[in-house]
């Protein structure tokens, strides 16, 4: 399977209650950059920087620019209100 293949998959199952402001967030980061690329990392997704790189200390290698962790399925919310479930 194809990373392209593998994102469209991994979005067609999600059951996330967030889903939605995740597919907005999706279309954001992709459209600010055509150098932004993505794929499925840690089982969450995540954006990278697909353009050419010039070389430097790969001890301080850092590639990606954001992945989203879905798998508590939990809402952050103020310190007033409870955490929905």
């Amino acid at each position: 399977m194809t990373i392209e293949e593998q994102v469209t998959d991994y979005f067609d199952k999600l059951d996330h209650p967030l889903k939605h402001l995740v597919d907005e967030l999706r279309s954001i980061i992709l459209a600010t950059d055509p150098e932004v690329g993505e794929q499925i990392k840690w089982n969450s997704p995540s954006f990278y920087y697909k353009g050419a790189m010039k070389p430097f200390d790969p001890k301080e290698y850092k590639r990606d620019i954001i992945v989203i962790n879905l798998h508590k399925r939990t809402l952050c919310c103020s310190s007033s209100q409870p955490a929905q479930r």
